[in-house]
């Protein structure tokens, strides 16, 4: 049956609970498919099919109230949001000296600062605003740099609209949804590229942060998320300009190491991208099938068995109130 999906549960009772070993991993049950999948979530599919439903269907992750400063999540947040207001504002993007970019990406984080973060600060949390403020000079060098190179920052926070951005298997289909942090294009060469802003602090490549093994035939996809931007590009538009099938993709990365800030382009050619949509395929099929199989990611047996005992008081939960919500990016 293509509408239900798979929720997880701890075995069925009956034994005697001595040890978290003997609880097991989480097991699956039926329930509704999603409609809508995000380009991110796939990641978590192609780590653990059980995790996936964990984290993007039953909403679970992390939380405590132990951080004194910005968690690494939040840190990329902020400075995202700056860039994001950067490229949305016509007179911003277009400017060309970095003096100039620099002056107003500080103005932008001093606004984020007075908007969003607690007044007295931190003293941990205000280092790390001088840490974005470097890591945000850099980037504008970087992109007076590429504006010299005929590159002009056209769009931020393209969204992938998931009406029209399907995953079509026999099995059935799912809607793709996604926002990509900012596009380009150069005039001269009439040329774009779909960029997503990385801040993590070793500032992978695309092909390090997205496949696995050494050998080109031995690589698996670890992530999706560039290649559903470059099945998609078509779909988009900027300024009522249909955006080319064969864009560019890449990162433009803003990691801990200021000179390290660069825009990385991915170098995938037509046989890696039509083995990530067979993988993407593969992974909406499973999805929509749905399986009973134990999560296996978590390794630590007492891990499992919180895992367990979480997404069976979910799935309960789930079931009690009817939930139908669609998932959220």
């Amino acid at each position: 049956d293509k509408n239900k999906r798979h929720a997880f549960h701890l075995p069925e009772g009956g034994t005697e609970i001595t040890s978290p070993e003997s609880l097991g991993p989480p097991l699956g049950v039926l329930l509704p498919p999603p409609t809508t999948i995000a380009v991110t979530a796939f990641a978590d599919w192609l780590q653990d099919p059980v995790l996936f439903q964990m984290n993007r269907i039953l909403h679970h992750r992390d939380c405590h109230d132990r951080d004194r400063q910005l968690n690494p999540a939040d840190f990329g947040i902020m400075i995202h949001k700056v860039l994001e207001q950067f490229g949305k504002d016509p007179q911003l993007r277009d400017l060309t000296e970095e003096d100039e970019i620099r002056e107003a990406l500080h103005r932008l984080l001093d606004r984020y600062r007075k908007e969003r973060i607690a007044n007295p600060s931190r003293s941990a949390v205000l280092v790390q605003l001088e840490q974005a403020r470097v890591r945000l000079d850099a980037w504008a060098t970087v992109q007076a740099e590429q504006r010299a190179l005929g590159w002009r920052l056209v769009a931020a926070e393209v969204s992938l609209d998931p009406d029209h951005c399907r995953i079509v298997v026999p099995e059935g289909e799912i809607g793709v949804s996604g926002r990509i942090d900012r596009i380009d294009y150069h005039e001269q060469d009439r040329r774009w590229r779909l960029l997503d802003y990385k801040t993590g602090d070793q500032g992978h490549p695309p092909e390090k942060d997205h496949r696995r093994g050494r050998k080109k035939d031995e690589k698996n996809w670890i992530k999706l998320q560039l290649p559903l931007y470059r099945m998609f590009a078509d779909q988009l538009e900027v300024d009522g300009v249909r955006i080319s099938s064969d864009s560019e993709v890449g990162f433009f990365l803003l990691p801990a190491s200021p000179g390290q800030t660069r825009i990385e382009i991915a170098g995938w050619d037509a046989d890696d991208l039509e083995s990530a949509r067979e993988q993407t395929e593969q992974a909406v099929a499973a999805i929509l099938t749905g399986s009973e199989q134990p999560l296996s990611v978590l390794k630590a047996p007492w891990k499992r068995a919180l895992a367990g005992i979480v997404v069976e008081s979910a799935a309960r939960l789930d079931g009690i109130s009817g939930g139908d919500e669609e998932e959220e990016e």
